[in-house]
């Protein structure tokens, strides 16, 4: 079977990590190739698909660059995929749109949802989304909160809509693999280090755990606040870290290639965003032993049962935040019965391969091109 995932862009993101991760375990079965809209492609990234011998093309979409929707429709004929599957909410409408216009030479259509469409996507791009979603097979979400969601959003003008828990690679997050000399870079002798790893965009609510600082300061003053990924609000969080007079405590540390020696640094991982459609950054660090403290927002719910494995505060809480934190690292009981929940789960129901599987099952049951 032919697929072709195509998405807006593989940079820095969940989608691109999970992309990457359904190409590398594919099964024997199944011949993949990667488009994406924009020229944006993470050097890394692009190295994860040639080592997995997948061919990659950009379209050079942009809005200095519209041609790159009539490519698309040109390239998707030739190319003659038996499925296309979609990502992100760009590549939902224009691929769609495009993959239909070819009649019947169109292939069956998977998009994947990746966030809540009614918080993360424009009124044209809703509008968008809904219009062509009678076309569409099948819809996947990241969790079944995303997919009520979804199904509230779409009715009955979805014809099928899927949740498929994200896997990662655990094998990157073996505990044998970590070195102490790696984490002490990180955590600069502090006794408390609280780490997240995300976009820096609005949807993260980084600001949030900014204004929880000057709380965990005052319980520890060596308190060392880490912030793994890059995004457009960078400067607009350093300006508020000076603002709070935290600059100290806290390390904006970009774009790392390799998380795994930055969460073994951390105490206590924090994500407090406004919506997900999972969290990954949530079950790598689970899969490491480092507990978890995150909002009660549609995606994250599934992936942290609270006072299971790990906990919930409501979200832009910065007090209900420093305190949740602050009593898991001071609460040695609590603090082990949550890591040893957490890896349960993340071993039974977060690997890769099985959520792979999960994915190619539905590839297999709607068969090949409807032609």
């Amino acid at each position: 079977m032919r697929i072709l995932h195509l998405i807006d862009h593989m940079g820095l993101g969940g989608a691109q990590n999970l992309v990457l991760d359904l190409v590398e375990t594919r099964s024997s079965k199944i011949d993949v190739a990667v488009w994406t809209l924009s020229e944006q492609v993470l050097s890394s990234a692009a190295k994860r698909l040639e080592s997995a011998d997948v061919p990659i093309r950009t379209l050079g979409l942009s809005k200095f660059n519209p041609l790159g929707l009539l490519r698309l429709r040109t390239f998707l004929r030739k190319e003659n995929p038996d499925l296309l599957h979609t990502h992100l909410q760009f590549s939902s409408i224009f691929g769609i749109a495009a993959a239909l216009s070819l009649g019947k030479h169109c292939p069956r259509l998977v998009n994947h949802v990746h966030n809540d469409p009614l918080l993360h996507y424009t009124p044209w791009q809703r509008a968008g989304v809904r219009l062509l979603a009678p076309f569409i097979d099948v819809q996947i979400t990241s969790s079944s909160s995303l997919r009520k969601k979804v199904m509230h959003f779409l009715g009955n003008r979805a014809r099928r809509i899927e949740a498929v828990t994200p896997g990662i690679n655990l094998k990157r997050f073996e505990q044998g693999n970590m070195e102490p000399k790696h984490m002490d870079h990180f955590r600069g002798g502090a006794a408390l280090v609280v780490g997240t790893a995300a976009r820096l965009t609005r949807q993260k609510a980084l600001h949030v755990l900014l204004e929880a600082t000057p709380a965990l300061l005052a319980a520890e003053p060596s308190t060392r606040i880490l912030i793994a990924g890059d995004g457009p609000l960078r400067h607009s969080l350093e300006r508020q870290a000076a603002r709070l007079k935290i600059s100290h405590a806290v390390a904006f540390l970009g774009y790392q290639s390799d998380m795994a020696p930055v969460y073994r640094a951390m105490d206590v991982l924090v994500l407090p965003s406004e919506h997900e459609g999972f969290g990954i950054a949530l079950i790598e660090a689970m899969a490491l032993k480092i507990p978890v403290v995150a909002t009660r927002v549609v995606g994250i719910v599934d992936a942290v049962e609270d006072g299971v494995t790990g906990l919930l505060v409501p979200y832009g809480d910065a007090g209900a935040l420093s305190s949740t934190i602050l009593r898991v690292w001071e609460r040695k009981q609590l603090k082990r019965e949550l890591i040893h929940n957490a890896s349960l789960f993340v071993l039974c129901k977060c690997s890769r391969e099985f959520m792979t599987a999960r994915i190619e099952s539905v590839y297999f049951g709607l068969g090949k091109r409807k032609n």
